[in-house]
């Protein structure tokens, strides 16, 4: 999918100053792309209730995963939005943590993280 295929849609979106609403109207506004504010949601859950409701699609990151009776798909002229993980001197002698790091570098590194990153819209 394409930005453009988004055009004239009433999209469920967070308020104006977030993170995440400032970036899609952004990439929206350099593709010339029309689109509406079908109503505003603070979190993904909240997001995936209203879109699951009917009252608009959204665009979300790639990791969210769609709730039954939902479909996403990838937007594939998004762009990417680079995540970092943080911690203490010393964390990592907490299992727990080297353990996250682990995983979480392991997902980053595996040739599936292409498909499931990025932006989608449901």
């Amino acid at each position: 999918m394409r930005l453009r295929d988004l055009a004239g849609a009433a999209l469920v979106v967070p308020p104006p100053q977030r993170p995440h609403r400032i970036a899609l109207e952004r990439a929206l506004r350099a593709a010339g792309v029309e689109w509406s504010v079908a109503v505003e949601a603070e979190g993904w859950p909240l997001t995936l209730h209203f879109v699951s409701l009917g009252l608009g699609l959204a665009v979300v990151n790639g990791c969210v995963t769609p709730t039954a009776g939902l479909v996403s798909r990838p937007l594939a002229d998004l762009p990417d939005i680079p995540y970092y993980a943080f911690h203490r001197p010393g964390a990592l002698d907490d299992p727990r943590v080297a353990d996250l790091l682990t995983r979480t570098r392991t997902h980053l590194a595996s040739p599936r993280r292409h498909d499931q990153a990025g932006w989608r819209w449901l």
